[in-house]
């Protein structure tokens, strides 16, 4: 899957804190359903932002 963040975004714009590029595919959405997606890439994004505590994701 490419990243649709090819341009640069406006300063208002909240960009993770974490770098993307060092980031690998590790979950598998089987089914349907952006609703489920939408709310995945959410929390995935949450647990990222404070991966340092977490230790692991």
């Amino acid at each position: 899957m490419n990243t649709i963040a090819n341009q640069p975004l406006p300063a208002d714009v909240q960009q993770p804190s974490y770098d993307r590029s060092a980031l690998r595919s590790r979950i598998v959405h089987i089914g349907f359903g952006a609703f489920h997606r939408a709310h995945q890439a959410l929390l995935t994004d949450g647990c990222l932002t404070v991966r340092a505590r977490l230790g692991a994701v």
